[in-house]
């Protein structure tokens, strides 16, 4: 999360009223999706809490009620996203070692990446808050679930190449969570659709595949 949406979500917790009911809960989300929905169809600097407001079908007063500013709904989106990805994580990590050392490459790039892609293009807001991060200044990665993506895969190179150098492993690792960050955010985000697809789907992973079997091999 960039550093200006986060000191803004600092600046509003003690004003930011959680819900304490389901009607409640329902509201506040129905008021990110909301947002969410803004910021893909006409990017951060276009919304305004009354064009928010109209959006989610709720009075400016009742939006107020929930959040200070529109910063402080944008750390709301933020967490929720990143709890959704932290779940993903979790599925992926149940996965026995004895699974990681012989999938093929193939396999192991659609367990491990795949996931990942496929959250991302069932919620396209996700580029703009990464894109939002790479404007700010701050790296699209600097998450609290990304230390724990780069630790699994740590693992499971280290279960697949035991001959390999622990500053080999930590280069592998780095291209292969890197490589479809670094096309997420500065590619795709500007593509049409069908493109962008592709790209997700087809391209992204065909590349990682490749990577992983070329190291596979040079490491015998």
């Amino acid at each position: 999360m960039s550093q200006k949406v986060e000191v803004a979500g600092q600046a509003c917790a003690k004003k930011r009223r959680q819900p304490s009911q389901s009607r409640g809960e329902h509201r506040v989300n129905l008021i990110i999706d909301a947002f969410e929905r803004l910021l893909v169809a006409s990017g951060d600097g276009a919304i305004t809490m009354h064009k928010l407001a109209a959006e989610a079908q709720t009075s400016v007063g009742s939006l107020y009620h929930f959040f200070c500013d529109k910063q402080n709904v944008l750390v709301a989106s933020y967490e929720r996203h990143e709890r959704a990805m932290a779940e993903v994580l979790a599925a992926i990590d149940s996965t026995g070692d004895e699974v990681w050392r012989t999938d093929s490459a193939e396999q192991l790039i659609g367990r491990l990446i795949i996931p990942f892609l496929d959250y991302v293009s069932r919620n396209p807001v996700v580029l703009q808050l990464m894109r939002l991060d790479r404007v700010a200044g701050k790296s699209p990665t600097d998450t609290p679930i990304h230390p724990l993506i780069q630790a699994l895969c740590l693992r499971i190179l280290t279960l697949r190449l035991p001959s390999a150098t622990d500053a080999d492993r930590r280069a592998y690792t780095a291209t292969l969570l890197g490589l479809p960050v670094g096309l997420v955010v500065d590619l795709i985000a500007e593509y049409d659709d069908e493109l962008r697809s592709l790209v997700l789907h087809r391209e992204i992973p065909r590349a990682l595949v490749a990577y992983l079997e070329s190291i596979e091999v040079q490491q015998g």
